[in-house]
């Protein structure tokens, strides 16, 4: 979730290439969940999958390529096999991801509080890509699956909460949010995210697209969307940080590599799934 941060000093040829790079993303993503088929949007996610693997493997073991492929498979295997499981497994998955996304919730405010050397096991960071990438990717299918509407809801919920928190932080940002994790990120702009999403998300709660939430719980979903994005984004800024690395990589020219694009939904992905087949369950 870029936005917390505090506004960038990127040159304009630099933020040029950003606009083109995004001018070319968000119209081929709205197309693909307009018009797009379950099959076609699962394999899409499978091949973003893949990608944020191999990024996710680079910074947590360096340049073994015999780590990277091994991790990449079993991260594909893995996803298709929690697809495949009776729904009743999905929400176990998904619960063990909250509890994961928790943890880490816990791991990163220690880490700020704390003056000694950023975590830095690679087989540890191995391990907690698997819990955040592969629930990711069932979350996301789950969502297609319940309702085709809800991916867009979500994808519109967490970059209202990047921009909500760019504009909030560069207008009020001087506290910052997580200064040994992520220097550039402000509590004004995580405030501005936790009243703009939560509107939103009443808003949308109450278009005729589906079975609308009331008010207060659409609220509460929308505040549990913030804090797992930028849970999500603190959590790989950390790891990037701890490789000695500025972006995740180089594939989405001025934006970085795809785990920067999509670390804010590593983590609201399995949440807002999860509520979602939840409410499913009761009614």
């Amino acid at each position: 979730m870029g936005g917390v941060r505090v506004p960038s000093t990127a040159t304009p040829g630099g933020l040029l290439t950003r606009v083109r790079t995004a001018g070319l993303l968000v119209p081929s993503l709205a197309a693909l969940l307009l018009l797009g088929h379950g099959p076609l949007i699962t394999l899409v996610f499978l091949a973003i999958l893949a990608c944020a693997a191999a990024e996710w493997a680079l910074l947590a073991a360096g340049s073994s390529r015999l780590r990277l492929v091994l991790f990449v498979t079993v991260i594909i295997v893995a996803s298709l096999v929690v697809i495949a499981l009776p729904l009743n497994w999905q929400v176990r998955v998904l619960l063990l991801a909250a509890g994961f996304w928790m943890l880490a919730l816990a791991l990163l405010w220690r880490v700020e509080a704390t003056t000694g050397a950023l975590p830095g096991w690679p087989v540890g960071w191995l391990t907690a890509g698997g819990f955040a990438l592969v629930p990711a990717f069932l979350g996301l299918v789950v969502l297609q699956d319940l309702d085709p509407w809800l991916l867009p809801q979500l994808f519109l919920l967490v970059v209202t909460a990047d921009t909500a928190a760019y504009f909030g932080g560069r207008a009020w940002g001087r506290a910052r949010l997580a200064s040994r994790i992520s220097p550039g990120k402000t509590w004004a702009g995580a405030w501005s995210a936790l009243g703009a999403v939560p509107l939103m998300a009443v808003l949308l709660g109450q278009l005729p697209m589906h079975d609308p939430l009331p008010a207060w719980q659409a609220a509460v979903v929308g505040g549990l969307v913030v804090v797992s994005a930028i849970t999500g984004d603190l959590l790989e800024s950390l790891i990037k940080r701890q490789a000695g690395a500025k972006d995740s990589g180089t594939l989405l020219p001025g934006h970085g590599g795809i785990l920067d694009r999509i670390d804010s939904l590593l983590a609201a992905a399995p949440v807002y799934a999860l509520i979602h087949l939840l409410r499913a369950d009761f009614q």
